[in-house]
């Protein structure tokens, strides 16, 4: 708060979204601590916070964009809006990678694979667990990575085996995986909500 008081002098800077940015996630990951008045002002930061951010992405999305979509997934995901959720983690995964910001990618992966642990679905929490660790790794992030490892030794158990063969191969992280992350859960969620036959077809074709 101290610091955010000298912000408006300097608020065109770039490092100020950031700071913003990484506020508003620390809040969101902590919202189960706080009483429920601590809640609701957690969710009106975080709101004030995406503003901020969309502002910054209308001048530089390449830039921004991405991070303003990764607080709009943790949003939803704290409303229970976990469609919304979904697509925005898609979004902000997508964004980072096309703009090659290979640390965002990582923490937004990291934080789509905690939101499918938290509903149940381990099989996408692995992928997505998996696929944050290699790009914290690529990052030269090795803190983080055994971070990870020690919070889910159940998904990483195997992971240093799996980068030695990924490296003996000449693959990259994505490669190694060998297939499109999010197309995978998009046919998982198409095929979870949908028992017709045929209509299921329908959708994974349009999904492929």
């Amino acid at each position: 708060k101290m610091v955010e008081q000298n912000f408006s002098s300097i608020i065109s800077l770039p490092f100020v979204p950031i700071v913003y940015f990484y506020k508003a996630l620390i809040l969101s990951s902590k919202i189960a601590q706080y009483p429920v008045n601590g809640k609701h002002e957690t969710i009106k930061i975080l709101k004030k916070n995406i503003k901020l951010l969309k502002k910054h992405a209308k001048f530089a999305p390449m830039n921004y964009k991405h991070k303003a979509d990764l607080l709009c997934a943790e949003y939803y995901r704290l409303i229970g809006n976990y469609k919304q959720a979904v697509d925005y983690y898609e979004l902000a995964i997508r964004g980072s990678k096309v703009n090659k910001f290979i640390q965002d990618e990582a923490l937004a992966n990291e934080l789509h694979g905690a939101f499918f642990i938290m509903q149940g679905n381990m099989k996408l929490a692995s992928v997505l667990i998996k696929e944050a660790c290699y790009l914290y790794k690529k990052w030269g992030a090795n803190k983080k990575v055994d971070q990870l490892k020690l919070l889910h030794p159940e998904f990483l158990f195997d992971f240093d085996k799996e980068i030695i063969i990924s490296h003996s191969s000449n693959k990259s992280s994505t490669d190694f995986i060998n297939v499109d992350m999010l197309t995978v859960i998009k046919l998982s969620q198409a095929i979870a909500g949908e028992i017709e036959f045929d209509k299921l077809l329908k959708k994974i074709m349009n999904l492929i």
